[in-house]
């Protein structure tokens, strides 16, 4: 599977999961219009990978010229319960459990802070 996360003037996520036989282009190209023509939001895609079905996100999409984020599996598997907050707004207690239940996936709060120094 492939995702592709757009984001809002606002700062709000919108992640998308989609057949590989999808470029992320076409995908990503479809849904700005798409939140363009109905909701009259603009959008940019800020991250774009593989992910499997616990939502692990890897890779890179070449036809986008972006890579997956450390925070891009919280993303996917947590969107409904975050509404699209961004990691660092959320409580520590709150990144700790989402982490534990995606068991294995090394993101956490402070990897999120230390890349955007």
């Amino acid at each position: 599977m492939k995702y592709v996360i757009l984001e809002d003037n606002l700062g709000t996520e919108y992640p998308i999961i989609f057949p590989s036989a999808i470029t992320h282009a076409d995908m990503a190209d479809y849904v700005k219009h798409l939140l363009r023509r109905t909701l009259n939001m603009e959008t940019e895609v800020v991250s774009a990978g593989f992910c499997d079905i616990t939502a692990h996100c890897h890779g890179e999409s070449e036809s986008l010229r972006v890579s997956s984020r450390p925070t891009d599996s919280l993303s996917l598997s947590f969107n409904d319960s975050i509404s699209g907050t961004p990691i660092e707004s959320l409580p520590d207690e709150l990144v700790a459990n989402m982490n534990r239940k995606l068991k294995g996936d090394k993101v956490c709060k402070e990897e999120n802070r230390s890349e955007k120094t």
